[in-house]
């Protein structure tokens, strides 16, 4: 047929389709996600792999630049150096002092003292100095007078080893305070060079330090030694800054040129500490991430297109199914069946399926048989027709006699209905005073209600603030007896730190007899008396706070008492508060249930006026209606003899209609 519209079965390709759709793109959303996270996440670790390396790094500088400043602290402090550092025969000794720490200290390189009188003490031996050669001149000697503390050099190479070393010098003053000299030592770099240079950073990346001065002094690379770093953006950066990071563009010896720089500085000998990282290998870690999230995201959707086409082949076969079916019913078989067992949507729609091809085979049954007797009641009908019209000319005789007592009764009701409307208006002013009384005494019994409870509120208020008053009170008791137990402790404490201070002297005494050999016993006892004497006071002042704190929780516990008494008083008056306004509720209640007793009479009184009122103009309405109504009867029955003859032609027409309706159905096949 030309007017036959033609479908296409594209389901199962739709389904695949979309299948696909649904699958790749979360997967490909997900694969690039997890690869910018991941390459965010590995220059995340990198920046903190190497601030925790530049942070060692510091940290075993500075542990070299205290360790060093200590043993130079106590060269300028040693007795036997003070004491005997103006005398020309000591200086043999002072050397073989110099000469023992050097032998047990192998990053010390040189170890020397310049006098006040130019003189110059050393280990090893200088005789290349020259006759002219002054201490007190040199550029060590006058900035460690000047600024009285430890100072460092910057770094330099030695003339003699040819490697960096660096001088840390400080001054020499007597009992009196008066300047003897200079100490110094040369140290070599040689140890902090061969950590740096064992510094990995990933795989190609290294460390190097930077002087004041933007010399490198120490790198992984030996060529780079003494050369100046000469990257003017890095260099503002630590300028400007204490640590941080900075991605800078630099070709080396490896041939890569971006990188970024993490550095750090050693404020007391103004070096930079800076560590290398290379974007290549953050990019190269990148790209193999990618391909493992890509090659994960291709076995997936491959994985889904198969069980997509498996599904969608699965659906199709259920569909044809449908379809079948669905054609047998639509060709008038009314007696298909559709067989799909799965307990799915498909299931259900077979199951609706074959419902409605049941309830439609036993429409169209119902139909047949209602058919054939249609024709045989549409006799009847014409013969029932013309026994009407004879009927309905006596009726007509009858109604006109109703209608008379019609309107005599309806005269009379509007009469009684007079009377009630005005009996209704006394009933209605009744009920209306009655709601209004009733409304008030809800508002007072809700009034009742809501006082009773703030009251109930108040007193267990007030019972718990009893509680709680009595437990501060053995609070700040137990408080007072704690204090009193501190003050016991302290005046121990004192009186140890007072023996502590006797001993501590005592040993001071000893020591000094013991001469040299008790030097350094002699600084311990010292210590240990300015500890006594410093826990003395600290004992003394925690004393006169404890002191304090006892007059105050004194004070506290007299508050608290009254406070107690106070509370007790307030919580019987509660109390007698709450039984008042029960008896008040009980009293509010009794009225309210008079009140509402009487509202209820007033209420069915009203009901009763309401009805009658209605009755009784339902009676008017309807004498009035029943008068018209026996007029409009008088015509109807004249139209109706009319409406009869119409109805016999009609039942004819019904006859020839049930007769084509038979044929028709015949046309399905029924069960």
């Amino acid at each position: 047929m030309k007017g036959k519209k033609k479908y296409k079965r594209t389901l199962n390709r739709k389904i695949i389709f979309l299948s696909i759709i649904l699958i790749s793109v979360p997967l490909i959303i997900s694969t690039f996600s997890a690869c910018i996270k991941g390459n965010i996440s590995l220059k995340d670790n990198l920046k903190k792999d190497n601030s925790l390396l530049m942070e060692q790094l510091q940290n075993n500088i500075q542990n070299f630049v205290n360790s060093n400043e200590e043993n130079l602290d106590e060269f300028s402090k040693d007795p036997f150096i003070v004491n005997n550092l103006n005398k020309k025969n000591m200086e043999k000794s002072i050397v073989a002092d110099f000469q023992n720490y050097i032998e047990s200290h192998k990053n010390v390189t040189y170890l020397y003292i310049g006098t006040k009188d130019n003189r110059m003490i050393s280990y090893p031996l200088s005789d290349d100095l020259g006759q002219d050669y002054k201490p007190t001149e040199t550029k060590s000697y006058k900035r460690a007078v000047k600024e009285n503390k430890i100072i460092w050099s910057k770094p330099y190479k030695d003339r003699g080893t040819g490697q960096y070393v660096i001088t840390v010098s400080k001054p020499i003053y007597d009992s009196k305070n008066t300047l003897l000299g200079v100490v110094s030592m040369d140290l070599s770099l040689e140890n902090i060079s061969t950590v740096v240079q064992k510094i990995n950073i990933g795989e190609k990346g290294y460390a190097f330090i930077l002087s004041d001065d933007n010399t490198v002094i120490a790198h992984k690379h030996k060529d780079m030694l003494s050369k100046k770093f000469n990257v003017e953006k890095v260099n503002k950066e630590i300028a400007s800054k204490d640590k941080g990071s900075i991605v800078y563009n630099l070709k080396d010896n490896i041939g890569s040129n971006e990188k970024l720089a993490t550095f750090t500085k050693i404020k007391s000998l103004g070096w930079t500490l800076i560590g290398n990282v290379y974007f290549d290998e953050i990019q190269r870690q990148s790209r193999s991430i990618l391909i493992q999230n890509f090659i994960i995201a291709i076995i997936c959707l491959t994985v889904a297109i198969a069980i997509a086409v498996y599904a969608s082949k699965k659906f199709n076969m259920t569909i044809n199914k449908l379809l079948e079916s669905i054609n047998a019913g639509g060709n008038g078989d009314l007696t298909v069946k559709c067989n799909i067992e799965s307990e799915d949507e498909f299931g259900l729609i077979a199951h609706n399926f074959n419902n409605m091809v049941q309830s439609l085979g036993n429409l169209f049954k119902e139909v047949k048989d209602i058919s054939g007797q249609l024709a045989e009641k549409s006799g009847l009908l014409v013969s029932n027709a013309e026994e009407t019209d004879a009927t309905s000319d006596g009726i007509n005789g009858a109604i006109i006699e109703i209608a008379k007592g019609s309107n005599e009764q309806a005269e009379e009701t509007e009469n009684i209905l007079k009377v009630a409307t005005e009996f209704g208006a006394q009933v209605n002013c009744i009920a209306s005073d009655s709601e209004e009384i009733n409304i008030n005494t809800k508002k007072i019994v809700n009034i009742n209600k809501e006082t009773m409870e703030i009251v109930k509120i108040l007193e267990e208020n007030t019972e718990d603030n009893v509680d709680t008053i009595h437990d501060v009170g053995v609070s700040i008791k137990g408080l007072d007896n704690k204090v009193s137990d501190i003050g016991e402790i302290l005046d121990t404490i004192n009186s140890i730190s007072e023996q502590t201070n006797l001993l501590a002297l005592n040993a001071s005494i000893e020591a000094a007899r013991a001469g040299e050999a008790g030097k350094g016993f002699a600084v311990v006892a010292d210590e240990i008396r300015k500890l006594a004497e410093g826990s003395k006071q600290a004992t003394e002042h925690i004393k006169y706070i404890i002191n304090s704190i006892q007059q105050n929780s004194s004070k506290t516990v007299q508050v608290v008492d009254k406070l107690k008494e106070t509370s007790s008083i307030q919580h019987s008056s509660v109390k007698n508060v709450n039984i008042a306004f029960k008896h008040i509720s009980t009293e509010v209640d009794m009225i309210s249930s008079k009140i509402k007793a009487v509202t209820g009479s007033i209420q069915e009184l009203d009901e009763a006026k309401n009805t009658l009122l209605d009755s009784i103009e339902n009676i008017s309405a309807v004498s009035q209606q029943t008068a018209s109504s026996t007029e409009e009867i008088t015509a109807s029955i004249e139209q109706q003899s009319s409406a009869i003859s119409q109805i016999a032609n009609a039942a004819d027409k019904l006859t020839q209609l049930s007769i084509v309706l038979e044929k028709e159905t015949d046309k399905f096949k029924l069960n």
